[in-house]
């Protein structure tokens, strides 16, 4: 069965990975590019993963109390008896956890995702097929230009006074939607000036 994809926030949330290698480093990356607060532990560490801004490390074993305050943890070991002992530690104190390699030890998977500024798209193929997976990630990247990036944060920016000016719902989405389409269209920054005339016109035909 598909799972649900669900987006949550972990900025400057604590967020444990177990393992200092390769794999445990993509997970690393993937976690900081969303502002988590990682703490690594593991015998080695990477130099690689050292450097990294934003990370905090133990070179040890890992420990139960590791996840004491975690959103989630990451079981990126070479150990699968380790990995498997995260697992349910987790499971015990309701931390999200995802065991690289072994989906059913996971409460949580890492998609395929193309980010761009706030935007982010998404995709799974279930695991049956991640080069399916990969497929819908490039394609979705095309799409994510620098006009789509703009226009997104300039559409979150005047939410507030659409809201304002217009109550109804329907007419404040075609407000939203014809701006969008000059943006992308015209592929230039919208002003408060288009705002002004898009909204004039949905006034007009009210």
């Amino acid at each position: 069965m598909a799972q649900i994809p669900i987006f949550m926030d972990i900025t400057e949330k604590r967020c444990v990975v177990a393992g200092g290698g390769k794999v445990a480093l993509r997970k690393i990356k993937t976690l900081l590019a969303f502002g988590g607060n990682v703490f690594v532990v593991a015998p080695s560490v990477s130099e690689e993963i050292k450097q990294l801004e934003g990370v905090t490390w133990e070179e040890r074993e890992y420990e139960k109390k590791d996840l004491e305050t975690a959103v989630l943890v990451i079981a990126a070991t070479d150990n699968q008896n380790v990995n498997h002992n995260i697992a349910k530690d987790a499971k015990e104190k309701n931390v999200l956890v995802n065991v690289v390699n072994i989906p059913k030890e996971s409460s949580f998977f890492f998609p395929a995702y193309t980010k761009r500024g706030d935007i982010v798209a998404a995709c799974s193929s279930g695991g049956k097929a991640p080069v399916v997976a990969q497929y819908i990630k490039k394609k979705t990247a095309l799409e994510m230009t620098e006009q789509l990036e703009e226009a997104n944060d300039f559409l979150g920016a005047i939410r507030p006074q659409v809201k304002k000016k217009i109550a109804e719902v329907e007419k404040r989405r075609q407000v939203y939607q014809e701006l969008l389409k000059i943006a992308l269209t015209e592929e230039r920054k919208l002003t408060q000036k288009d705002v002004d005339s898009v909204i004039n016109n949905c006034e007009d035909k009210s």
